[in-house]
């Protein structure tokens, strides 16, 4: 896909980010129709699409899934780490210290990543990205938590065994099946759940222009951390990755694929935790509104590099 046909599809998604907006601020929805459907995407349609990856004519080798697993799981490990330094470089304060720590680790992949890579790349990069699922969500809801609750004093790391079966990742249990057991399911069948799975994408970009209607944009443009922060996540990390990635040899087609997850908007999640633990919300929520504002640039520039 060419340079301009990466940033038509990006504008594209952003579209229905601007829809969501607009029918939020014309009162067409409201935050218990936003609550109810973020719950229908999150424990129906994304595990559909998830599962309907595995359909693709161009589905995966079964062979790709250990080495996505293990690069995925090192990618993490970068950010991690990169987190640790940015807080110390550019002297974060206690206090929001692990809420940036957060911001750089978790980016948006089912939302946001979903729809980029399976727009991108094909139904195959969609098949990568639940695999990603798996560390993902063993991070977020453990090291992600603690950082979160750090802002209140209380950085215990806790692992919880539901955190291994979200919907999404009995999605990937499911397609990594399909996949590894060579089974092929009906048409009828494969087609329902492919049409269900399609929901996702428009789904989660309406969803995320509806939440930030509810953001004071002014305030969230006066943070010049935040916009350092963007940089380095959505750009100059993914790039680190590729850089290491490239040096070591691994196969580019999951490499880009990773690499594009890697460059990807705050996840939503870290509000749901910073309301869960009653942190207060601004800093997160900046950070989630200028990087997803800076992905329809970053993304189709970090495309044309790599």
């Amino acid at each position: 896909m060419s340079f301009s046909q990466i940033v038509t599809q990006m504008c594209i998604l952003f579209f229905l980010i601007i829809v969501g907006y607009v029918i939020s601020k014309l009162k067409i929805v409201d935050e218990h129709f936003d609550r109810m459907f973020g719950r229908l995407i999150l424990y129906v349609c994304a595990p559909a699409i998830i599962i309907a990856s595995a359909f693709s004519e161009d589905v995966p080798k079964k062979e790709d899934i250990l080495p996505v697993l293990i690069a995925g799981t090192c990618m993490y490990l970068l950010m991690l780490i990169s987190s640790f330094v940015f807080v110390k470089v550019f002297k974060i304060n206690t206090y929001e210290s692990g809420i940036y720590k957060f911001m750089l680790c978790f980016g948006n992949i089912n939302f946001i990543g979903f729809p980029v890579v399976g727009s991108i790349f094909g139904a195959y990069a969609i098949f990568y990205a639940s695999i990603l699922c798996i560390p993902f969500n063993l991070l977020c809801f453990t090291i992600g938590n603690a950082f979160i609750k750090s802002a209140n004093g209380d950085s215990k790391i806790e692992f919880k065994l539901k955190h291994l079966f979200s919907p999404c990742l009995i999605g990937t249990y499911i397609a990594i099946l399909l996949v590894v057991a060579d089974i092929h399911v009906d048409k009828a069948i494969s087609t329902s759940i492919t049409l269900l799975g399609s929901i996702t994408i428009p789904g989660a970009l309406l969803l995320i222009g509806t939440a930030l209607s509810r953001i004071d944009i002014i305030k969230m443009l006066t943070n010049v951390k935040i916009y350092i922060m963007a940089t380095f996540k959505m750009f100059l990390i993914p790039l680190l990755f590729y850089f290491l990635a490239s040096l070591i040899g691994l196969d580019m087609k999951y490499t880009k694929v990773i690499t594009l997850l890697c460059a990807m908007p705050v996840a939503t999640y870290g509000t749901m935790l910073c309301l869960n633990y009653g942190v207060d919300t601004k800093t997160i929520s900046q950070g989630t509104f200028i990087s997803t504002s800076f992905a329809i640039f970053s993304i189709p520039l970090l495309c044309l590099i790599i």
